[in-house]
C-alpha cells in the first residue's frame, strides 16, 4: 500500500470494520476505541484507526494502548474521505463502519446497527442516534439537497414552525424526528455511519475530492441511485462531543456551502449551479447582516463573509 505503514491484525470471519480517522485528537481516540472494545457482543468486529499525521502523540499512544487495534499511518495530510477509503482498503469486515474519534458508541448499539442492515436488503446506510455530552439528542441528517430546501434553509424559513413536520428539510432539527426509526430518501450524518462492504465498493467509496464537510450528503446520494435507502435507528446510540474533530463551527459552515457547490456541479443539471450560488450567496449575506451587524458576533459573520467569498470561486 503506497504511503503507509500498517500494524497487520489477523483476518477471521469480521463481521464488522470499525474505521476512525485520527488527527490530533489523541485523548478521544483512545475513549472512542475504548468504547467499540466495551460495546462488542454478538458480533466479530475488527478496530482500524487511520493516523492522519497528528503531532500529539496519538499512534504512539494507540499502539501502546491496543495490542490488537489495526494501525494505518499516513505519511501525508489526507482529508477525510480519502483516509476513510485509506482504512477501508485495509478493512476486511462484511460492514464498514465509519466512526469519528470524538464519538463514544453506546453498549449495543454496533449490534443494533448490524441488525438494522441485515434485517432489510433494501437498505444501504444506516446510522443511530447521536446525543451530547448531557445525553440531549444531537440533530444530524436531512434531506438530499435541492434548490427548494437550500432556499428554505438559507433563509430560515425551515424554522417556522410546522414547517419541519410537512417536509424533511435539507437539514432536519425537529427533535421529535429523532426518537422513531425512518428509512428515507436522504441523507445521514458520516458522525458514525455504518455501510455494507458491497454497497460502499459499487458506489466507489468516499468522493476524495471533497476535502472535509458535505462528503456525507454526497456519499448518501451515491447510495439512492444504488436503489437503497439510508436508515435512522434511534435504538443505536452514539456520544458526539462536536467540533472536536473537524476544526469547530466556523470550519464546518464555510465548507458545506463550498462543497454543496461541488455536490451541484456533480449531481445536478447545469442549469441550476448558478442558481444555487445565488441563494447561498443571498443567504451568506442575510446572515451577515443578521448575526455580524445586528448581534455583532463577529466570529460569525467571518465565517460568512469567508463563505460568501468562495460561492462565486469553487
Amino acid at each position: 500500500m503506497k504511503n503507509v505503514t500498517v500494524k497487520k491484525k489477523s483476518k477471521n470471519n469480521i463481521d464488522v470494520s470499525v474505521i476512525i480517522v485520527s488527527y490530533n485528537t489523541k485523548l478521544y481516540t483512545l475513549k472512542a476505541i475504548q468504547a467499540v472494545y466495551a460495546a462488542m457482543h454478538r458480533r466479530q468486529c475488527e478496530v482500524i484507526v487511520v493516523e492522519n499525521m497528528s503531532t500529539d502523540g496519538s499512534y504512539e499512544a494507540i499502539v501502546s494502548s491496543f495490542r490488537d487495534v489495526r494501525v494505518v499511518k499516513t505519511r501525508s495530510l489526507l482529508g477525510f474521505s480519502a483516509a476513510n477509503n485509506l482504512g477501508a482498503q485495509s478493512a476486511s469486515g462484511r460492514h464498514l463502519f465509519f466512526l469519528n474519534p470524538d464519538t463514544e458508541v453506546f453498549d449495543g448499539a454496533i449490534d443494533i446497527l448490524v441488525d438494522a442492515l441485515e434485517k432489510n436488503s433494501t437498505r444501504g446506510a444506516v446510522s443511530g442516534q447521536l446525543v451530547n455530552t448531557d445525553h440531549s439528542i444531537q440533530p444530524q441528517g436531512g434531506a438530499l439537497p435541492t434548490l427548494w430546501n437550500i432556499c428554505l434553509w438559507m433563509f430560515f424559513l425551515d424554522d417556522i414552525p410546522g414547517v419541519n413536520t410537512i417536509l424533511l428539510p435539507y437539514q432536519q432539527r425537529n427533535i421529535t424526528y429523532f426518537t422513531q426509526v425512518h428509512m428515507h430518501g436522504g441523507w445521514v450524518g458520516g458522525t458514525a455511519l455504518m455501510i455494507p462492504r458491497e454497497v460502499f465498493d459499487a458506489i466507489g467509496g468516499w468522493d476524495e475530492n471533497i476535502h472535509l464537510y458535505a462528503e456525507d450528503v454526497e456519499i448518501c446520494a451515491r447510495i439512492h441511485k444504488e436503489q437503497k435507502f439510508v436508515a435512522y435507528v434511534p435504538l443505536a446510540k452514539i456520544l458526539h462531543h462536536q467540533h472536536i474533530s473537524v476544526g469547530g463551527p466556523m470550519h464546518s459552515q464555510v465548507g458545506e456551502i463550498e462543497n454543496l457547490i461541488y455536490y451541484w456541479k456533480k449531481h445536478k443539471q447545469g442549469w441550476e449551479i448558478p442558481c444555487v450560488r445565488v441563494i447561498l450567496f443571498l443567504g451568506s449575506w442575510l446572515r451577515i447582516i443578521l448575526f455580524g451587524i445586528l448581534m455583532r458576533d463577529e466570529a460569525r459573520k467571518h465565517t460568512y463573509m469567508e463563505a460568501q467569498r468562495r460561492i462565486f470561486i469553487t
